[in-house]
């Protein structure tokens, strides 16, 4: 407290924030009384001492239990679990026994308290109190206004509020089955090449898959390669059916060389023929030529 007016009282909006405090009031020759407070705007509290039989400042104080930095909003998904630590602080210096912790406002199957009970709460101690909180997949959708409490011949509560929001699906994709997806995919995009199918799309989307796989978004990486398949087989499904008599592909891409080859084999052939006939024209005049000599010499 940072002022004591002559009247005993305190200006809250001016000199104190909107929390719990603990007060420790004494003087010389007096007994002291040491409440602890929420204090709230325009709110008078009055602390009455009483005549000690021997002055002086008190050597202990009473314990005093609270829960401070208690988060105003705890958030948890459905068909999830979150674990929240509080602090249960004991600001005397005197100890203080059997003090049980629970949570109101909520399903006591939807969480576990550990520790739940303290057998001794020492003086001028912070206590850690783990909170799990298991939310069901059918919990409602909200805010859930709870109280966490210690109780004991001391006690102290503070409000929170736990939000429940939507199920998040957790991914279970691994590199193995995103990299299977990805190789299927580039099987279907080469059959519609090969087809001379244009499968832009599909590339497009492919090169995506391997963007995601290298940069370990495997869901991402499998979810881009089965819409590249898909696009991909799409193409081919809607192809018109091949005509059996169509002059294949290939033959128009090599015609060029295909004519030039052809050419070169019919000139060939000609010249072939051509070389047989003046052989055998050359054998049949060599030949008339010998009987004539064989007949002049006989």
């Amino acid at each position: 407290m940072t002022q004591f007016l002559a009247n005993g009282s305190y200006n809250l909006s001016s000199y104190l924030n909107l929390q719990d405090y603990f007060i420790i009031v004494y003087k010389s020759g007096y007994n002291t009384n040491s409440p602890s407070l929420t204090l709230s705007s325009n709110k008078n509290v009055t602390i009455t001492l009483s005549l000690a039989s021997s002055g002086g400042p008190p050597s202990s104080t009473p314990a005093a239990l609270s829960w401070p930095n208690v988060p105003s909003v705890i958030e948890a998904n459905q068909s999830s679990t979150n674990l929240t630590t509080f602090t249960l602080v004991n600001n005397g210096t005197t100890s203080t026994s059997n003090v049980s912790i629970n949570l109101t406002g909520l399903d006591s199957s939807w969480y576990n308290i550990t520790p739940n009970f303290i057998s001794n709460v020492s003086g001028s101690s912070n206590n850690k109190i783990n909170v799990t909180f298991n939310i069901p997949t059918s919990a409602s959708l909200g805010d859930y206004n709870l109280t966490i409490n210690a109780s004991g011949s001391i006690t102290a509560s503070k409000n929170f509020t736990l939000r429940v929001v939507p199920y998040v699906q957790q991914s279970t994709e691994t590199n193995a089955t995103a990299w299977a997806a990805i190789q299927s995919a580039n099987a279907t995009i080469i059959q519609a090449q090969q087809k001379g199918l244009n499968v832009s799309s599909a590339v497009s989307k492919f090169n995506s898959a391997l963007d995601a796989y290298n940069s370990g978004n495997f869901t991402l990486a499998k979810q881009q390669a089965v819409d590249a398949q898909t696009d991909a087989q799409n193409v081919i499904n809607s192809a018109p059916a091949p005509n059996p008599f169509q002059i294949p592909q290939w033959v128009y891409d090599n015609l060029q060389l295909i004519l030039i080859g052809g050419v070169g084999i019919l000139v060939l052939a000609i010249a072939t023929v051509a070389l047989k006939k003046r052989g055998h024209k050359n054998f049949s005049d060599l030949r008339n030529k010998l009987d004539t000599f064989k007949r002049t010499t006989y």
